[in-house]
């Protein structure tokens, strides 16, 4: 898509509204590939565990399904999006163009966006300009925005266009009404955590293989020597990462990993706490090199095998389902099956340890 004069019918044609369990409008996506691919706010699908799929709504027409392909929520560190993937073709729209400036300057003048919300009746417009780059956490970029319009709830996830550049640079994903301030997540930091956003911004198709599935058969046998039940859900999520992202890029994380697969690693756990959901949300290193694999397969299937635990504790199976097989289920939509594993539970202590030596 060339560089041409954006009118507000263009950004409203490729604006969509993010729906909720009861049908109703909480913020807004928006179009941005020729595939059928939305950027919205991370927070709208869930801060924690997000929704693998939400209906969004375009003007005049029922509403359809969308499929997560992407998400991240940190907000202390500016991470804040999520990339759908619409679940019909979408010719009858047109995307609208971006760019991934990394700085932005009240140089660049005025934007506009449009958006939905819980007290947005129909879609709205909120127009206001550029003020420069806030930092978060010292390194942590976001776009700030002045604006009048911002005390409607609603614009999160909206696409900040702007008017000199012609191309959305950023999504809403904060306001502060009371002052009139916006922020956006800039979309080359997204960029940096869905790598096809990169082709996006150069005009090129995604460059997904849809028939490219991914089948990993992983040996447990001599992972887990541990007694500590959290050591041993850490020890099985790296050689996952091993198996997935390659010696190598696994070799990167490794550092992030070394106090967790310590024999001496332990700390007090709530039953409910999902310890790797935790994990994951504060190493985003971690998360992306995960996300980035699962981005480039249709399905990705794991078969563990020779996964053998002998444990003192009768709920260590089902904590290991919620702790572990559902994360990743829920997080990266990766499919478990088991081969030859064996969960063995003794009642006799020291029965227990001399087998666990």
């Amino acid at each position: 898509m060339g560089k041409q004069n954006i009118s507000d019918d263009d950004i409203q044609q490729a604006t969509c509204a993010v729906l909720n369990d009861k049908g109703e409008p909480v913020g807004t996506a928006w179009l941005v590939s020729s595939e059928g691919h939305l950027l919205t706010a991370g927070h709208l699908l869930g801060t924690a565990e997000p929704k693998k799929e939400i209906y969004v709504q375009f003007l005049g027409e029922a509403p359809c399904l969308a499929n997560r392909v992407s998400w991240g929520y940190q907000k202390e560190m500016g991470i804040d999006y999520a990339v759908l993937k619409l679940d019909f073709q979408s010719e009858q729209y047109r995307f609208l163009p971006i760019q991934l400036i990394e700085s932005a300057s009240s140089n660049l003048g005025e934007f506009r966006l449009y958006g939905f919300g819980i007290s947005l009746k129909y879609m709205c417009a909120c127009k206001g300009h550029f003020i420069g780059n806030y930092e978060r956490l010292n390194c942590h970029r976001v776009f700030r925005f002045r604006s009048e319009d911002a005390d409607e709830r609603g614009y999160s996830g909206s696409a900040i266009f702007s008017d000199k550049l012609q191309a959305v640079v950023a999504l809403q994903i904060q306001a502060i009404p009371a002052e009139g301030t916006v922020f956006g997540m800039p979309l080359y930091r997204i960029a940096d955590l869905w790598k096809p956003l990169q082709d996006i911004s150069e005009g090129n198709a995604v460059k997904l293989n849809p028939q490219k599935r991914g089948l990993y058969i992983i040996q447990l046998g001599n992972v887990i020597k541990t007694k500590n039940y959290e050591n041993a859900v850490y020890r099985m999520a790296f050689a996952i990462i091993c198996n997935l992202a390659g010696e190598k890029k696994a070799e990167e994380v490794r550092p992030i990993f070394t106090p967790y697969l310590e024999n001496s690693y332990s700390r007090e756990v709530n039953k409910k706490e999902r310890i790797l959901n935790d994990f994951f949300g504060q190493h985003y290193k971690v998360h992306n090199l995960i996300q980035e694999v699962c981005n480039n397969h249709n399905g990705i299937f794991i078969c563990i095998s020779e996964l053998n635990v002998i444990t003192k504790h009768r709920g260590w199976f089902k904590r290991f389902q919620e702790d572990f097989i559902l994360f990743f289920t829920d997080r990266f939509r990766i499919n478990f099956c088991f081969d030859s594993s064996y969960f063995i539970h003794y009642d006799d202590k020291e029965h227990f340890q001399n087998r666990m030596r």
